[in-house]
């Protein structure tokens, strides 16, 4: 790192050598410089980005909710380990299901989740809704259900996260 007249920071990669003179002893270097100030931002930048992502997968991963992430046609792609645990499917049994397909009760309140679904497909907003569920074992339980699009550049929906919290059991 080297500082310029004016204060300004640069980052310079050296490369170089020793030229002897003819009794073998140092006459001069030869070499050259190379500002890698850019390189070393993006570096930098991809250090914090890592670090944020940690951070987001520990708290995604640890989360007490059933948090799982679909792809854009709305299959499984991601479950958080509370999603098996709340719904009782294994991961391997939800990759590749339909958002809710599992763990929603047959009847209105499966299509109630689809129709969330569909409203966040159509207006890239978060759609929230209370859902009776259903885990692996047949026991029924209430949840509020959050589906939010994740939107790319071109304003297409390329995932969709559905967080579930589970708030009591149904009767």
């Amino acid at each position: 790192e080297v500082v310029l007249p004016g204060g300004v920071r640069r980052y310079l990669r050296g490369a170089g050598v020793v030229v002897a003179d003819v009794d073998g002893k140092p006459a001069y270097m030869r070499g050259s410089l190379q500002d890698v100030t850019e390189r070393k931002r993006i570096e930098q930048e991809l250090v914090q980005q890592k670090t944020e992502l940690e951070k987001f997968k520990l708290a995604v991963f640890g989360a007490s909710d059933h948090i799982v992430i679909a792809d854009s046609n709305g299959s499984i792609v991601y479950v958080n380990p509370a999603a098996q645990t709340i719904t009782g499917y294994g991961h391997d049994e939800l990759l590749g299901t339909r958002v809710g397909h599992k763990w929603a009760v047959p009847g209105p309140d499966a299509a109630y989740f689809e129709q969330m679904l569909n409203e966040v497909a159509k207006s890239h907003t978060k759609q929230v809704g209370i859902v009776r569920a259903k885990r692996r074992n047949g026991q029924e339980y209430m949840s509020e259900v959050h589906v939010a699009p994740i939107v790319n550049e071109q304003g297409q929906v390329v995932y969709y996260v559905e967080i579930e919290h589970a708030i009591k059991q149904a009767t």
